[in-house]
């Protein structure tokens, strides 16, 4: 855009010029991540953490756990050209379908320290909150489900001392600490770039864009004007 009508508290002056294509991150998905997880006061290095769905909420999740060192993640999503995309040493992932889902469910019983859900699945989000932690356990909904839809938990789970909330804070949806992430994504840059596109797409190729995303072929088109 050539000119914007924004609010005054939501712009932010980047210190690092040289990462402007790799800035698109901050306009939601890393924010939005980070505050989820920077909820969750008391993580350690190696609490298990599982990260639920890989677009682009799931992978900044990532890379925020990344920038804390955290060191035993494991995330799963049902396209595999996306996890390959992904991939890096000493992180877990795991291609879901309906063939193993049930074997991965019956592996991973109270297993995760922290669930961070970037679906939206309601049926995903039901059969996975079991496999948090009794008494430490904790679920993160940042995947939007579907308007007036309504989920069923089992009681027990709330009654061993899990904990089951949204990605927002008492401030709503803001912009917390701009600072911090700019600095994970100063840390996770290599990664970031990964997951980008070599070349941009052009504004009269926006189907193509469109249609390699929903293919996985790539994570994050970029569209040139």
């Amino acid at each position: 855009m050539k000119y914007s009508l924004v609010s005054e508290n939501r712009a932010y002056k980047l210190q690092n010029k040289n990462y402007l294509r790799e800035s698109v991150l901050l306009g939601c998905a890393l924010p939005t991540a980070c505050n989820a997880i920077q909820k969750v006061s008391n993580l350690k290095p190696n609490n298990k953490i599982l990260i639920m769905g890989m677009g682009g909420l799931g992978y900044s999740c990532l890379f925020v756990l990344n920038y804390l060192k955290i060191k035993d993640v494991t995330c799963i999503d049902s396209n595999k050209n996306r996890l390959q995309i992904l991939k890096q040493k000493n992180v877990n992932f795991v291609n879901i379908n309906k063939k193993n889902i049930s074997e991965f469910l019956e592996k991973n019983y109270e297993t995760f320290d922290l669930i961070l859900d970037c679906t939206g699945s309601k049926d995903l989000i039901q059969k996975t909150f079991k496999l948090c932690k009794k008494y430490v356990g904790n679920f993160i909904i940042i995947g939007n489900t579907k308007i007036n839809e309504k989920i069923s938990l089992s009681t027990w789970d709330f009654i061993f001392g899990k904990t089951f909330s949204g990605a927002w804070g008492k401030g709503g949806a803001v912009m917390k600490n701009f600072r911090l992430n700019e600095k994970i994504l100063t840390n996770q840059i290599k990664n970031i770039r990964n997951i980008l596109p070599k070349k941009n797409y052009k504004l009269s190729s926006v189907n193509k864009a469109i249609n390699d995303f929903s293919k996985g072929k790539i994570l994050r088109p970029i569209i040139k004007l």
